[in-house]
């Protein structure tokens, strides 16, 4: 981290702020990258989370295609066995 300080003596206040402001701005650095790490860490459960949603939409899907399926192959059946029956 690279910074330009104008350190500034007053009468009434005759104390280099210059390593207060350091350290101030180290702290407010090492919280940036604090927020950071968990920022990181919030999306990736995320991601996960996301992936689990979407496995089971698709298992859901999948499920509702073959609910579909076997009650078009009960109609058809039923419906031939109908046919079948008035001829």
């Amino acid at each position: 981290m690279i910074a330009v300080f104008n350190v500034v003596k007053h009468n009434y206040f005759d104390v280099n702020v210059f390593p207060v402001q350091l350290a101030s701005l180290q702290r407010l650095e090492m919280e940036n990258q604090d927020a950071a790490k968990k920022l990181e860490d919030v999306v990736a459960q995320g991601e996960k989370l996301l992936v689990q949603i979407q496995q089971a939409l698709h298992d859901i899907a999948q499920s509702q295609l073959q609910s579909q399926m076997l009650e078009t192959s009960v109609t058809v059946s039923s419906a031939s066995l109908n046919n079948s029956r008035t001829e």
